[in-house]
């Protein structure tokens, strides 16, 4: 099966067949999975398996206390954004909609519409199931490898003629998943996955979700090329407009908050700043590269805006805890701190003026 092939039949799968899926064959998909990419080579995934008599043991648990709590226990983060706004919202409605048509679950059928999200509870009987967890110390980036470590598994397990269903619903029961498998506490409950041979006769299986039309954006001659060696040479942009610069900023911020990082070169390897020039494609001494980039750290180097440090500090001196994560957008540094009661809070602070300006 060729990848392309893969991606486009691959479906969530809400209905499986009563047909066990060989150990070996599980083993060798995840094999399979391990080789997808993560920034530094983190590879910040950890897999949980159940299947036969541990995984029945596992769903008995979970039914049990469904009868008290249909809607679980809560869940460690937001399955989706709250207030979210078109076009996601309508694009979520309209999957939820078609899906309970394949079945003939109306609106007004609150009892039909709840029957079948407790099926997310029986991994719509599937017969392996999957938890995927992450330590708590990792941040966007690791979450993101996370999801691609995921898909990579998806896609094996077409290629093994296989189905899956990924399902974030689990969140709602990590408290009974964690102490089920034993998990340990710095790890966090992402989502689960069934696993298993489709049944092509269950209607809900024929649903296909829309796909937004392709607009990709391609930005041609964005760069241009001085030719004499004595004006600065390589690519260097005319003008900044504010967005593009802060735009760079954000670009530049990171760079200074996760460990000073120096220009990368056009080979992709950072050179060590402690190590002898070597002649490099872009190196300044050589072609005086400039970018936008450059000029935002410019920026942050002169005082013209702190630096994401001092940021960091400013959020910490308001609210005390523990650092999370920083992101940068609209000339505001948003940090997120864990606060001692536990709280997840994220602070703004104006990049000009180094003030707290919010809270959330």
């Amino acid at each position: 099966m060729k990848v392309s092939e893969a991606l486009k039949s691959r479906i969530t799968c809400r209905a499986f067949l009563d047909k066990p899926v060989p150990e070996e064959t599980v083993r060798q998909i995840l094999d399979e999975a391990k080789y997808a990419p993560s920034g530094g080579n983190l590879q910040p995934w950890h897999v949980y398996v159940l299947t036969g008599a541990r995984l029945n043991a596992f769903l008995g648990i979970v039914a049990e206390k469904q009868k008290d709590a249909p809607f679980g226990e809560g869940t460690e983060y937001d399955i989706y954004p709250k207030g979210l706004t078109d076009p996601y919202k309508a694009r979520r409605f309209k999957c939820g909609e078609d899906m309970y048509a394949t079945i003939g679950v109306t609106r007004e059928d609150k009892a039909g519409r709840l029957q079948q999200f407790a099926r997310n509870f029986r991994f719509f009987d599937a017969p392996v199931a999957m938890f995927f967890a992450i330590d708590r110390q990792m941040g966007l980036g690791q979450w993101s490898d996370l999801g691609m470590f995921i898909q990579s598994a998806m896609l094996a397990a077409r290629e093994h003629g296989l189905h899956t269903a990924p399902q974030e619903a689990w969140a709602i029961w990590h408290k009974t998943v964690s102490e089920f498998l034993a998990m340990p506490e710095e790890l966090m409950l992402f989502c689960g996955m069934g696993l298993g041979y489709m049944d092509e006769r269950a209607p809900i299986n024929n649903l296909r979700t829309d796909r937004a039309h392709s607009e990709w954006r391609f930005l041609k001659d964005a760069c241009k090329f001085r030719s004499s060696r004595v004006q600065r040479r390589g690519l260097r942009y005319g003008g900044m407009t504010q967005t593009s610069t802060w735009i760079a900023l954000t670009i530049a911020a990171a760079a200074f908050l996760f460990g000073g990082l120096a220009p990368a070169r056009a080979d992709g390897i950072v050179p060590d700043p402690g190590a002898a020039a070597a002649p490099a494609l872009l190196q300044e001494a050589q072609w005086g590269y400039h970018s936008e980039q450059d000029d935002a750290r410019d920026a942050v180097r002169s005082g013209r805006v702190i630096s994401p440090g001092q940021a960091k500090q400013a959020a910490l001196s308001r609210f005390p805890g523990k650092f999370l994560d920083m992101s940068f957008g609209g000339q505001t540094y948003h940090v997120k701190i864990r606060t001692p009661d536990n709280r997840v809070v994220v602070v703004a602070v104006d990049a000009v003026s180094g003030r707290v300006v919010g809270a959330r």
